[in-house]
């Protein structure tokens, strides 16, 4: 038995019952192609012309490290780049943003860390950004059991 499957003539009884451009042979033939320019009309409507996109404004690279009690990320550059730098912290993410030159960067974090008592220090040409891991120990509070 063979395994391979005619195409071709597959495709010659296919159109036998159903001739390009007629109503699938109940009828005469019809124009359809309203339904065609309908069809582009509503999809340049939802999916308007895209510019051309700007390319993305170089990210900063930086070393990370996750230690017991912290994670630290530690980035090189210039002091008067450090003093554009604005930085930002959730529970995940690390966000740095520079003004002048419109370089932005989510980064993210190994370990969820306690974003209000971040610290960042530069020194030498390194910002040093040290996030304190947050504590992943479950805590239990004792019930008090009330007694009617």
């Amino acid at each position: 038995m063979s395994n391979s499957f005619d195409w071709n003539n597959f495709n010659k009884i296919f159109q036998q019952f159903f001739p390009q451009g007629t109503n699938m042979g109940l009828g005469p033939k019809i124009d359809l192609s309203w339904v065609n320019k309908h069809i582009e009309e509503t999809l340049k409507q939802a999916m308007p012309q895209s510019s051309p996109r700007k390319s993305a404004p170089p990210s900063y690279a930086y070393d990370m490290v996750e230690i017991h009690n912290y994670v630290i990320v530690k980035l090189t550059m210039s002091e008067s780049e450090a003093r554009n730098v604005r930085l930002s912290a959730s529970s995940s993410q690390l966000k740095i943003y520079s003004d002048s030159s419109r370089k932005q960067q989510i980064i993210p974090l190994p370990a969820l860390i306690e974003p209000e008592s971040s610290k960042a220090i530069y020194k030498n040409n390194i910002l040093e950004i040290r996030l304190l891991k947050h504590e992943t120990a479950e805590r239990f509070s004792q019930l008090n059991i009330r007694f009617i």
